[in-house]
């Protein structure tokens, strides 16, 4: 028996297009389960009036999710239906992968037989198709399961002209063709090989036939669609987004494997078919110049994400022993395209025992250029220790050895352990001998263990005591390896959000992450991870405070821009001299918290 989820179905207007009275659930950013209970749901296809069709492949039905929210059985008997696709006329179009033919039904019901051999002899199973401007069809023809009574010499993809006539086999060297999608223009076909684990474009030629193969990238895919800014979506454990270019964008967890993808006609609301049911989603479509240098994913990046995208920024919820949201920020420093640096705020009096001014987060971010950054070192009024008051513009000692662009803003601190970025751009943890050959450097927090030093891992082993101490938290730490820098951030002092971690719950989620050393950095009110998207400030976490604390120096990433001369190539940090006086930025200037 199938289950409409009836809580999703809040109506908003919002959305539709016009001539399109239509409406989708109100799903927002996150995936809702719409309809259930279904075996194995396929080949969702947006119809003309905005309803969704898809295949229930076992049992053998199409049904209609429609946009208002009714489901229906379109179709019984359907021949192992798969793949659905509307033309331009309303015609449904179906891969029948049971019967091993392509069909059409029209508007009145009347089924037409497209393709159901190769030079006469049965294909395979037609599974997924793409119907280019002119009314030609491209379609996959692989076989899962039983191979006894194939054929064909092996599994193909083919073309059916706009005139009819014999098919066209377009593509010969796949080992299992199965998700394909087109540019809307018709230039540009994209297949997933799922048996080889790739997915490839091609260019379309006038006659139909292709030409210009190149890997888009390596995932096993299952169907696939484009949306309005050509972002590809793929199929695999879960929805991936990737832009033109074959970057990944963004992970879509499904709460079951998705087998397939489509947009209805508002081109906002993604419908997904996995497994037992059918989902939806209104994601973001992220335009060309949107796309950053920081690849987010929605949990831990797998061994491949890690050596493929240089920065990666993930979160994670846990809801025992107590609530908590941890945010995590990796870079990979074989990736030589990005450095870590530390950045300061303006120093008010020289050599004088002020070594720090307290600004907002997000102007240090903007005057330094920097991608993304996490708090680092503490810092106290040097006249009197008790005072925690802090604003914008007040003077302030920091904590620690502090070094920025190779000059040391603040001395090392008695048994305070240090991070470092040394000349070779090697991470190092703990008390550096020749300062002289550091680039950058921020000052642990003392932990109350180990010297007091901040140290919350050392070869691999947790420094520190259990505590039951839970605050907001930061910290930095890097692999056995030395090749992956690990930033933390836990949201605290929130309840039922996240409540904070205790300094040996800490050093165990940076353990957990891959860390072999790490350090604890300032934390409570000042722990922040915050990104500048095109000059425009996002925060990441969710900061205990209900504005974000002003602080004097924090630690991130910035992008190296290359200088090619005729004899040499420079690498150049994209920074502002670190003497400049703060830009006083416009009234107008648009800071946006995710707060």
């Amino acid at each position: 028996m199938y289950k409409i989820v009836k809580l999703l179905f809040i109506v908003a207007a919002a959305g539709t297009i016009a001539g399109y009275a239509g409406i989708y659930p109100d799903v927002s950013s996150e995936v809702k389960q719409i309809a259930t209970g279904f075996k194995f749901t396929e080949g969702p296809a947006v119809a003309p009036n905005g309803d969704i069709y898809f295949t229930d492949i076992p049992n053998n039905k199409i049904h209609v999710w429609s946009a208002k929210g009714h489901l229906s059985t379109y179709r019984e008997n359907t021949g192992g239906a798969n793949g659905l696709l509307f033309d331009s006329n309303g015609n449904l179009l179906i891969c029948e992968g049971g019967n091993r033919r392509l069909t059409l039904i029209n508007p009145k019901g009347k089924v037409t037989i497209l393709a159901d051999n190769f030079k006469g002899k049965k294909l395979n199973s037609p599974n997924d198709l793409w119907i280019d401007p002119k009314g030609g069809v491209y379609f996959t023809d692989p076989r899962y399961g039983k191979k006894d009574n194939l054929e064909q010499s092996g599994e193909y993809v083919y073309y059916l002209p706009p005139e009819g006539g014999p098919l066209k086999r377009v593509i010969n060297d796949m080992i299992r063709p199965n998700g394909i999608v087109g540019t809307p223009d018709g230039k540009t076909l994209y297949i997933a090989d799922h048996g080889d684990k790739k997915i490839w474009s091609y260019n379309v030629n006038d006659n139909g036939t292709l030409s210009n193969k190149k890997l888009f990238t390596t995932e096993a895919s299952d169907g696939m669609i484009l949306d309005s800014s050509g972002n590809l979506y793929l199929t695999t454990d879960a929805v991936l987004v990737y832009n033109p270019k074959g970057k990944l964008l963004r992970r879509i967890e499904v709460p079951e494997i998705p087998s397939n993808v489509c947009f209805g006609k508002d081109g906002r609301t993604l419908f997904i078919t996995a497994r037992t049911s059918l989902y939806a989603i209104q994601p973001k479509i992220f335009q060309e110049e949107e796309v950053s240098d920081i690849v987010f994913l929605d949990k831990a990046p797998t061994d491949d994400e890690r050596k493929k995208y240089p920065i990666i920024c993930w979160s994670e919820t846990k809801k025992k022993p107590v609530p908590l949201k941890i945010y995590f920020l990796q870079l990979n420093l074989k990736n030589k395209d990005y450095e870590l640096v530390t950045i300061t705020s303006t120093d008010p009096d020289g050599k004088g025992p002020l070594e720090g001014t307290l600004e907002k987060p997000e102007d240090l971010m903007l005057r330094n250029n920097v991608l993304i950054a996490v708090n680092a070192s503490a810092f106290q009024n040097p006249t009197n220790k008790n005072d925690h008051i802090w604003f914008e513009g007040k003077h302030v000692d920091i904590r620690g050895l502090i070094v920025s662009n190779k000059k040391i803003v603040s001395p090392a601190g008695k048994f305070r352990s240090a991070f470092w970025i040394d000349e070779a751009g090697i991470p190092n943890i703990g008390s550096p001998e020749n300062i002289e050959k550091i680039s950058s450097c921020v000052a642990g927090w003392n932990s109350g263990d180990y010297k007091k030093s901040g140290r919350l891992l050392k070869k691999g082993k947790i420094c520190i005591k259990q505590n039951n101490s839970r605050h907001p938290r930061t910290a930095i730490g890097f692999d056995k390896n030395k090749k992956i820098v690990t930033m933390v951030v836990v949201d605290g002092r929130q309840k039922g959000y996240s409540e904070g971690v205790s300094l040996y719950e800490l050093a165990e989620i940076m353990k957990s992450c891959g860390c072999f050393e790490a350090i604890n950095l300032d934390g409570g009110g000042s722990s922040i991870m915050i990104a500048n998207e095109n000059s425009s400030i996002k925060t990441i976490n969710k900061p205990s405070g209900k504005s974000h604390r002003p602080i004097p120096v924090m630690i991130g990433i910035r992008k190296v821009k290359k200088i090619k001369t005729r004899n040499m190539q420079i690498l150049i940090s994209k920074q502002l001299p670190g003497n400049l006086p703060n830009p006083k930025l416009p009234d107008n200037f648009n800071r946006t918290m995710d707060n």
